[in-house]
């Protein structure tokens, strides 16, 4: 089981599909493969070596917005943002720097 704490390099492969419809997109692939970890003693003893491997085999989902769509999304946000809560001016060119 991989921790978060810890240095894993390795190589691993994916296969999958996606489709695009205007501004939107979706797939899904498989990746597979294997990492070992940084911290694995030198050995060539293959036995101790698949001790310090670890499986990446996974099955991902994906949706996605292109770019222009995803600009004028933020752009009617941000004035919902004004409009519901009342924020003032400052805190609105406060947030744009901040999201810039």
């Amino acid at each position: 089981e991989l921790n978060n704490g810890d240095s894993y390099l390795g190589v691993s492969h994916s296969i999958g599909f996606g489709f695009r419809f205007k501004a939107l997109s979706v797939g899904m692939d498989y990746n597979f493969g294997s990492v070992k970890s940084l911290d694995a003693p030198k050995t060539n003893d293959s036995s101790l070596n698949d001790l310090y491997k670890s499986r990446t085999n996974h099955l991902r989902f994906f949706v996605g917005i292109s770019g222009s769509f995803v600009s004028f999304l933020s752009v009617f946000l941000i004035l919902l943002l004004v409009y519901y809560l009342g924020i003032s001016l400052m805190h609105l060119i406060a947030l744009v720097v901040f999201l810039c």
